[in-house]
This record gives C-alpha cells, sequence and structure tokens, in this order.
C-alpha cells in the first residue's frame, strides 16, 4: 500500500509530512490503476484529505499534522494541525453535484477504456455560472451541518476543508468564485464549524486556498 509510510493516528512533524507527500507527487506511486488518477483507495484519501489537511497546516503555519487511523474505532473525522499548543480538528469535504458526480464517473471510466483523460465544457451566462459554483459549495457546507445535526453536534469547533471538485470549477478563476461567494452563498451559520476554508481540487499535485468563510 503506498500510504504505509504515513504513520495514522500519530502527530507527524510538517516538514516529515512534507517530504512524504512530495515523494508521492513526484513519483505517482499512488496511482495504483493505470491512467485513472481516482479510482483506488488511496488516491482518493491522498488528495481528498492527506494533502489538503497537509496545504492548511503550512498555510497556518501549523508544526504537525495528524491523521485519523480510519482502522479504529470512533475515529469519524479525518485530521488535527497543532498551532503553537493549540489543537485545530479538521474534517474534509468535495463540493460536487450529484450530476457532475455521475457523468465524472462515465468520463472516467471511458477515457480509462480510451487510454486518456477527458472532460466536458460549459457556457452559460457568467452570474448564472456564478450563482450554479456557489450553490455547489453551498450544497457541500450544508450536508456537513446536517450531518452534525443527526450525530449529537458533530464537528463542533472544526474547520471544514471544501475542496472544488466539480466539473464547473475547472472553468473558474479565483474572483469567480470570491465574488460568487460575496454575493450569492446565502448560508448565514455555519455551526458547528469554526471556519469553512475553499481548496481548489487538484488530480496530481497540491491545492491552493481560494477563501475562508467564518
Amino acid at each position: 500500500m503506498p500510504l504505509t509510510d504515513i504513520n495514522f493516528g500519530n502527530w507527524m512533524s510538517i516538514s516529515d509530512m512534507e517530504l512524504v507527500i512530495d515523494r508521492h507527487i513526484d513519483t505517482e506511486d499512488i496511482h495504483c490503476v493505470p491512467r485513472d488518477r481516482i479510482a483506488n483507495a488511496d488516491a482518493k484519501k491522498f488528495y481528498d484529505e492527506i494533502i489538503p489537511i497537509f496545504c492548511l497546516a503550512k498555510d497556518y503555519e501549523a508544526s504537525e499534522v495528524f491523521y485519523v487511523d480510519d482502522n479504529e474505532p470512533n475515529n469519524n473525522f479525518d485530521g488535527k494541525i497543532r498551532i503553537k499548543g493549540t489543537i485545530i480538528s479538521v474534517e474534509c469535504t468535495k463540493a460536487i453535484s450529484t450530476e457532475d458526480a455521475v457523468s465524472q464517473s462515465k468520463i472516467t471510466k471511458l477515457c480509462e477504456n480510451q487510454g486518456y483523460f477527458g472532460t466536458y465544457g460549459c457556457s452559460i451566462p457568467l452570474d448564472v455560472f456564478k450563482i450554479k459554483v456557489s450553490k455547489i459549495i453551498q450544497d457541500a457546507v450544508e450536508k456537513k451541518i446536517k450531518k452534525s445535526q443527526e450525530q449529537s453536534r458533530k464537528y463542533e469547533g472544526f474547520h471544514l476543508i471544501v475542496t472544488l471538485d466539480d466539473t464547473y470549477f475547472r472553468f473558474c478563476n479565483k474572483n469567480d468564485i470570491i465574488t460568487g461567494i460575496r454575493d450569492y452563498f446565502t448560508l448565514e451559520d455555519i455551526f458547528p464549524f469554526q471556519k469553512v476554508l475553499l481548496y481548489w481540487k487538484t488530480y496530481t499535485g497540491k491545492p491552493e486556498k481560494i477563501i475562508e468563510i467564518e
């Protein structure tokens, strides 16, 4: 398993973790299935949880990062970062519409069979585009809030990382996201989360933080 060099369930220094992540990115050994960068569980965990939490730790100048061991009982969140003695718990999710998830799956399977990667485009007015991407983000946050309400205020005080994985985001620039959130994000209360952090989704590298919502 490619992720055996990550010490799940224990704190790792940022410098050690960076070496591990850079090695996987450089060698691309995380991709166990030929031509398919998201088909196996290790790749999914690496790009959806491990790298985003690491990038948050770097952005916040944290000293250590902790990844939950999924094999241990009651470990039903993703990780933690340590900043000067303060520990921040982190949950990760993806902003992707149901219909796009289905479409991406079909495209992945088609391209896997043909031996290449692919996507599809979109052409809509800019204001409609911004409303669409803002709704996808808000839906992702609301789902996590609902999950918390159903499980005795789970995630209270957590930071929520939302990676932007919908195909629409491939046609965005930073300003589209920022102004879309400013103008069309209608969720007034993100409780139980302390912050929501939006990161670009990447398939072969480290994501970029776009904006924080408090």
